[in-house]
Parts: C-alpha cells; sequence; structure tokens
C-alpha cells in the first residue's frame, strides 16, 4: 500500500472511530422528572470534535497533494453518516420532527472547512512544513 494510501486510510478510519464513539456515548431517551425527557442520539462533543478533523486532513494534504480531494472525502463522508444515523435514531424513537434536519449542519459545515484546508495545504505545501534556519 502506498504512502497516500495509508494516509488517507488513518482519516477515514479516525473520521469512522470518532463517528462511532458519538454513536456509542449518546444517552438516548431519558426522563428527567414528571413528563420531561432529554434526547441525546449522538453525544454532541464528540459530534464538534469532527471539525477537529482539520488537523489530518491538512497534514496529509500537505505530504500528499494528490490525495488532498481523498483525504476529503475520508473524514466527511463517515461524519455524514453519523448525521444520518442520529436522524434514524430519533425517528426510531419517535421524537423525529422539523428540528431532525439539523443533526446535517455539522457535516455541511464540515464540507467548506475541510475543503479550505486540503486545498491550502496541497497547494502550499511548504507553509505547513517547520521553518529551518540556514547554518
Amino acid at each position: 500500500m502506498r504512502p497516500a494510501a495509508k494516509a488517507v486510510t488513518l482519516v477515514l478510519l479516525l473520521s469512522a472511530g470518532l463517528a462511532v464513539a458519538a454513536l456509542l456515548a449518546a444517552s438516548g431517551v431519558t426522563l428527567v422528572e414528571g413528563d420531561s425527557y432529554h434526547t441525546e442520539f449522538a453525544e454532541p462533543s464528540l459530534v464538534a470534535a469532527g471539525f477537529l478533523l482539520a488537523v489530518p486532513v491538512g497534514w496529509v494534504a500537505a505530504r500528499h497533494p494528490r490525495a488532498a480531494f481523498a483525504v476529503f472525502l475520508a473524514a466527511l463522508i463517515p461524519q455524514t453518516v453519523l448525521a444520518f444515523a442520529t436522524m434514524q435514531r430519533a425517528v426510531d424513537a419517535g421524537w423525529a420532527d422539523g428540528m431532525t434536519g439539523f443533526a446535517l449542519l455539522m457535516p455541511i459545515l464540515m464540507i467548506p472547512l475541510f475543503g479550505f484546508v486540503a486545498v491550502i495545504a496541497a497547494v502550499f505545501p511548504r507553509a505547513t512544513k517547520p521553518v529551518v534556519p540556514p547554518r
């Protein structure tokens, strides 16, 4: 396996692992008191942590510019699947309403972030490497 493919696979596994962790850590529907419920179908902090995937996206795109689009997709697709899984969990639990579609907001916001980071890192890879003073 080529180094670029290994790096893209690593980002895919990282993104998928984060998505699975967000689903597993969710509390679901819990009774708070009386007739009040708390609903959580994906752990919000782990869903938001998906934005941190911009770091490995930039790192891989800087070292393997031809793999920039592949790493963009590798980071984004599991996060999009997470959003759809969250919406499906809400529907299955009977708690779906018009607000359920806002689960897609996170991956929609990740598109320009990951895209910008991948393009900048691929086009200007030397700017992402540390500057070593000449001897």
